[in-house]
């Protein structure tokens, strides 16, 4: 704890002694930590000076990943203060890193390159290097910039200065130096590397990270942030998936080629065609009137050999050609400076993964909209597995309970748990709960009572003069209740929606227009308002949550279920209530963000109880008038 104080850039409240100590117990163990900690607590900067005295201790790096850009400017925020307060002379030193998309100066003007995955646009970039090096034209002069620079000056200011990957950009573009290149670099040098979690959990872009940092994994103390969110990234980051999409366009991409034999007898059109006939039958046959359906493991195959009237190593030998037809392709858009995309290829390479994937950890999935399969990874611990070769790996957010489903999950075996309270008065805030409405399929779509409790509810929100963000648990239930009129008493610029298709930057717009002028803003909970951003003071007021956000039923959902029951006995409560209670929890974390904000929530669905030990404060009512009147007392303001 000494050497974690000299490090500590503020003077530390109990609470976060208290969590300093708890880290240095499980650093003491070896065992991982993970940390439910809500907003204030403080948890960025104590996880950074307790893992820097660690790695400085031990001769390591710290690894610190995060989700968001606006997390990433908070870890290079307290990794500032941190050196200036006493990290100076231990050469406490700190980068942060993104992809390509957002650092790359030509990028940003070239939209054929806008949409290029990490794996495209590091064979783009490679090329355009090369080309630099070579004095030839289509080159980066950006990458030029770069080899020419003075090193000695800019990563003296990265050190000193320990900018934001933003800061790095506006300082180094107008130099024609390329800040991706130079922040990559300046890794080498880093005792603190912040990237996004595609930076350690997909491999290729880890081997490239680690070859970077001059480091192996157990050199590493990894902090995963936002961490909620990381079992489900694991699960579909391993998750191989095909749609009718990419066929079709593989289908057009061989025909333009000339549509050559993949093997003998088969030409790339009709193995691709077999396949998008396959995928529309199973989706047919085995959805119906279903989102998804379990798969046979064999049952694709089956289709398959039967449409092309062949054999399983004469399949093979289709595919391995027509993997080989699409790098061909990617290759020759290469060398014409375009991105390296080619659908055949990603065909190709989907057949070779989803016949990889063992039973085991794996169910197969058709899937009506899109129509597609997926074969579904039920064990994060295949992309996440690497952890437990880390020197040591904290786990935090605002939002982890049951912490338990966590550390399962993951496979963080004999990981330490803790709950640090909120420190902010807990009565800023008040809880409410309607007796008599809930969004429960069967009394939703049975009890029109239940239905017209539910719109008279939501009007009054609309009525309390107060900013108001409601939270649905879908789309399909917020589109609902909009069509019923409920909000038509709010009107013009009042009333804000967030729309599925809505792109970011009109919704980042309606979130500043609503910031400014007030309102009522609906949204989903899972959705992008609900995680992520501050509404400080009285710009949220009220935090509505219309329906609890339990997983709709599915065979997706049935299959974790019982890997949750096979392996730990609480199928239910891991599958089912821990994503529920998160996403509530996300939501409702809205509401109060600093010492001064005060707030309510209303739960409008009777099994918002099941959380009602989680709050300070729990109070229920029956209708819309006391809602209304509970909210005007709160604030002090008469009905």
């Amino acid at each position: 704890m000494t050497g974690v104080r000299t490090l500590f850039p503020y003077e530390p409240r109990p609470d976060q002694l208290e969590l300093l100590d708890a880290f240095a117990i499980s650093q003491e163990k070896k065992v991982p930590f993970v940390l439910e900690g809500p907003t204030g607590v403080g948890k960025t900067v104590c996880a950074l000076s307790s893992t820097i005295s660690l790695a400085l201790a031990m001769d390591k790096r710290v690894l610190y990943l995060t989700r968001t850009n606006s997390q990433q400017t908070q870890v290079m925020r307290e990794a500032r203060a941190i050196k200036e307060f006493g990290g100076t002379e231990k050469k406490v030193t700190a980068c942060g890193i993104q992809g390509r998309q957002r650092s790359c100066p030509l990028i940003k003007v070239d939209t054929d390159l806008q949409g290029g995955t990490p794996e495209e646009l590091s064979k783009v970039c490679g090329r355009k290097k090369r080309l630099a090096l070579e004095n030839k034209p289509g080159g980066c002069p950006y990458y030029k910039g770069f080899r020419d620079m003075d090193r000695g000056e800019v990563f003296r200011w990265m050190s000193e200065k320990v900018p934001t990957p933003e800061a790095v950009a506006e300082r180094l573009i107008p130099m024609g130096v390329c800040p991706y290149e130079a922040s990559k670099e300046f890794m080498s040098e880093a005792l603190v590397v912040s990237a996004p979690y595609v930076y350690f959990f997909n491999i290729g872009v880890r081997r490239a990270i680690l070859e970077s940092m001059r480091c192996s994994i157990p050199d590493l103390i990894v902090v995963v942030d936002e961490a909620h969110n990381l079992p489900e990234y694991a699960r579909d980051l391993m998750s191989p998936k095909m749609g009718l999409f990419t066929v079709e366009r593989a289908i057009a991409e061989v025909k333009k080629k000339g549509d050559p034999e993949v093997a003998p007898g088969i030409k790339a059109s009709e193995l691709c065609e077999a396949i998008g006939s396959a995928i529309s039958g199973i989706a047919e046959e085995y959805c119906q009137e279903q989102d998804d359906a379990l798969l046979p493991a064999v049952e694709f195959s089956v289709r398959l050999l039967s449409y092309l009237g062949t054999t399983s190593n004469k399949l093979e030998t289709a595919v391995r050609g027509l993997l080989a037809m699409g790098e061909q392709m990617r290759q020759e858009r290469l060398n014409r400076g375009k991105l390296p995309r080619s659908f055949a290829h990603s065909l190709a390479l989907f057949m070779e993964e989803w016949n990889a994937v063992s039973e085991e950890n794996y169910v197969h999935l058709a899937l009506s909209s899109p129509v597609s399969i997926e074969a579904y990874c039920l064990d994060p611990t295949r992309a996440t597995g690497e952890l437990s070769n880390a020197a040591w790996s904290l786990h935090m957010s605002g939002t982890l309970r049951p912490l338990e489903e966590y550390r399962d999950s993951l496979g963080l075996e004999g990981g330490m748990l803790h709950i640090s309270p909120s420190p902010f008065p807990p009565e800023n805030r008040v809880v409410l709960c309607a007796e008599d409405v809930t969004t429960r399929y069967e009394e939703w779509r049975g009890n029109e009572e239940n239905r017209q409790r539910m719109e008279r509810y939501l009007e009054a929100l609309g009525t309390t003069g107060k900013n108001t963000l409601v939270f649905f648990p879908s789309f399909a239930l917020l589109n609902e209740c909009l069509e019923t009129g409920a909000f038509q008493d709010v009107h013009g610029p009042m009333l804000f929606v967030e729309d599925r298709k809505k792109e970011q930057r009109a919704l980042m717009e309606d979130l500043a227009r609503f910031r400014k002028e007030g309102g009522v803003f609906l949204s989903v909970m899972g959705g992008r308002l609900s995680e992520g951003i501050d509404l400080p003071g009285d710009v949220l007021e009220v935090v509505a949550i219309a329906g609890m956000p339990y997983p709709k039923p599915s065979a997706r959902q049935q299959t974790l279920i019982r890997h949750y029951d096979r392996m730990f006995d609480r199928g239910w409560e891991y599958a089912v209530n821990a994503p529920m209670e998160r996403k509530t929890l996300q939501a409702i974390g809205r509401l109060i963000r600093t010492e001064n904000d005060r707030g309510v929530v209303i739960f409008l669905d009777h099994r918002g109880r099941r959380l009602a030990n989680l709050f300070h404060t729990w109070e229920e009512f029956t209708g819309s008038d006391a809602l209304i009147s509970r909210v005007s007392s709160f604030f002090g303001e008469k009905d």
